[in-house]
């Protein structure tokens, strides 16, 4: 079986991890059009791109983890339509 899409998303997984320690942001992207990123980055034939990673530096600082312990929205705030 070929697992490259499990260990590029364990590395991306990782880096997000490293990024947030260091007090950068993050965000994972996995919805986007492959050819076209191939393009944007001349990856060549036979290379194709499972997910990208974009990082910077924060407007405000991180938040803490823990602020999902007591910092949740309530179930109708998340729920647009309840006839599901």
């Amino acid at each position: 079986k070929i697992i490259s899409d499990i260990d590029a998303s364990i590395v991306s997984t990782h880096m997000v991890l490293e990024a947030t320690d260091l007090g950068l942001a993050s965000l994972w992207i996995c919805r986007f059009k492959a050819d076209v990123v191939k393009d944007v980055f001349n990856i060549p034939d036979g290379y194709e791109p499972v997910n990208l990673t974009v990082f910077g530096y924060p407007d405000e600082p991180l938040k803490s983890s823990e602020r999902h312990e007591t910092d949740r929205k309530s179930i109708s705030e998340l729920i647009v339509n309840e006839s599901f």
